[in-house]
């Protein structure tokens, strides 16, 4: 885990790195919750990943998609 640089006064973000993607899977379905209670987490994706996960959310059987 490491922590961004930001201005004074604001919320310093963190950029966690993991060593399987079970893991990742297992916090990003859980981030509904920490959004309630303040926390916000955001996937890191290339752009090409991110249309895709667009695409895919069009989809009425689809309720989330992450990379």
């Amino acid at each position: 885990m490491q922590r961004i640089s930001t201005k004074k006064g604001q919320i310093r973000p963190v950029i966690i790195k993991l060593r399987n993607n079970s893991m990742k899977s297992a916090i990003m379905q859980k981030r509904a919750p920490m959004k309630s209670n303040g926390y916000r987490l955001v996937d890191d994706v290339t752009k090409p990943n991110q249309e895709l996960i667009n695409r895919l959310l069009l989809h009425l059987d689809i309720d989330s998609a992450w990379y």
